[in-house]
């Protein structure tokens, strides 16, 4: 048997595109945006079983032997698809983003097409679910509208379940409050009535502190005003390959300079009058009472550890501030004193 479909299906979408002795006028989408399509009865009845009832003369409306019919609540965009499908059926919803084919859904599904309306559910929950998530806002509030969309609202209340299990675990408080109304906001109806008013009063009004139960913010376990996690690994990795005895200067942790003690017995000293010293003059802490706020303050001088802290030995300079770590183990913590 000779397979002559190709044929067929380049037929029916010139009598679509052509409109060859055409019957029906379809109105789709809303003023302004409105387009008319011309069509055929028979086609749309026999493909389409909601025009089946639309087109029926009890509802039709004529002129001039033509059928007018509107469809203002389908935009013209997605109508044009959709009657694309019924003439050929075909459908390429790769070319189309997430709304539209959400749109494309909804619009299978008041005119019960039915194969349609499947293929569409399992196209998103197949190709679209970044989408969906990025979205998903959008998705939940149009899916729950409508009962059959049973596999669709599945995924949504996994998602739900999934979301309640991490709130406890949200740095919620912490969350600048443009992500919270663009991010949090959409997701006002599973996040806990107190925990929202919470929230939203300490956005909204002044001042208002932040709850003491909070967790801690993500510093990998650092409480430092200089170092974040990053610099911590860094360190750890110093730290791995025994560089116990060695200091850094640097404001930009891609340039940190790592020198290693010679003299082991000098690797840290300690002084009432000069306050924390480095090797045997390698990197002084302040002058006279420790001031190491003082202008030229600080000195360094090459002497106990293999490379100079400065560019430039004998160099002096001012420390705004600098914070002193202790290692206690591999699983421990990073204890740490500011001093200002």
């Amino acid at each position: 048997m000779t397979d002559f479909t190709t044929i067929l299906l380049r037929d029916l979408t010139q009598l679509l595109e052509k409109g060859i002795d055409y019957n029906v006028v379809i109105q789709a989408g809303e003023e302004p945006n409105t387009k008319s399509f011309r069509a055929h009865s028979g086609i749309l009845k026999a493909r389409c079983p909601y025009f089946q009832t639309a087109l029926s003369e009890t509802w039709v409306k004529q002129e001039d032997g033509i059928i007018i019919f509107s469809k203002p609540n389908v935009s013209a965009e997605v109508f044009e698809v959709v009657l694309r499908y019924i003439y050929t059926g075909r459908i390429a919803l790769d070319k189309h983003d997430g709304v539209d084919i959400l749109n494309l859904l909804m619009a299978a599904d008041e005119l019960i097409l039915h194969d349609l309306f499947g293929y569409i559910q399992q196209h998103l929950v197949t190709y679209k679910v970044q989408w969906m998530e990025d979205n998903f806002d959008l998705v939940r509030r149009t899916v729950f509208q409508n009962d059959r969309l049973k596999r669709l609202q599945e995924y949504c209340v996994a998602r739900i379940s999934t979301i309640q299990q991490c709130i406890p675990l949200v740095r919620i408080f912490q969350i600048s409050s443009n992500d919270f109304h663009s991010r949090i906001m959409p997701y006002r109806d599973i996040i806990p009535k107190a925990l929202f008013e919470d929230v939203m009063r300490y956005h909204m009004v002044p001042d208002c502190p932040r709850p003491l139960s909070l967790m801690p913010s993500r510093r990998g376990g650092i409480e430092s005003n200089l170092l974040r996690s990053r610099h911590a690994a860094l360190i750890s990795s110093w730290i791995d390959r025994n560089d116990l005895n060695a200091f850094y200067n640097t404001t930009n942790i891609k340039a940190a300079l790592l020198s290693r003690v010679q003299e082991p017995s000098r690797a840290v000293l300690c002084s009432q009058a000069i306050g924390a010293c480095f090797g045997s003059g390698d990197l002084v802490m302040g002058g006279t009472h420790s001031n190491f706020n003082v202008e030229l303050g600080c000195s360094c001088k090459r002497q106990s550890y293999e490379r100079p802290l400065m560019i430039t030995n004998h160099d002096r300079f001012s420390v705004d501030e600098y914070e002193v770590f202790k290692i206690v183990s591999k699983l421990g913590t990073l204890n740490h004193t500011t001093l200002n």
